[in-house]
């Protein structure tokens, strides 16, 4: 009687890629509207999000968040129409963290 080996096989999964949103400064969607997108959509609380305000205000553009690609898009398409909705040019965009 012969015992047969069984080898265990590990199996690597690649983790997947990750964005940062950027969030652009422009100078006509309000203070109030970027905040709430920053809370109802990013998820920051109200005080984070007015430091993060005042920093996209100040050097024109700021990380919001780091994501995987399908998060990353369907919070910034979500932003794109909410903006769209309310008027105003407010824009996002995602990079491509390094791995």
């Amino acid at each position: 009687m012969g015992v047969e080996s069984i080898k265990e096989e590990r199996v690597k999964f690649k983790k997947p890629s990750k964005y940062k949103v950027i969030l652009l400064n422009d100078n006509y969607t309000t203070v109030d509207f970027v905040l709430m997108v920053l809370t109802q959509i990013f998820n920051y609380n109200l005080v984070e999000a007015q430091e993060k305000a005042a920093e996209i205000h100040n050097k024109g553009k700021s990380t919001i968040g780091e994501f995987t690609y399908e998060v990353a898009l369907t919070r910034i398409t979500i932003l794109d129409k909410l903006a769209r909705e309310n008027n105003y040019p407010l824009k996002a965009i995602m990079e491509k963290i390094n791995d």
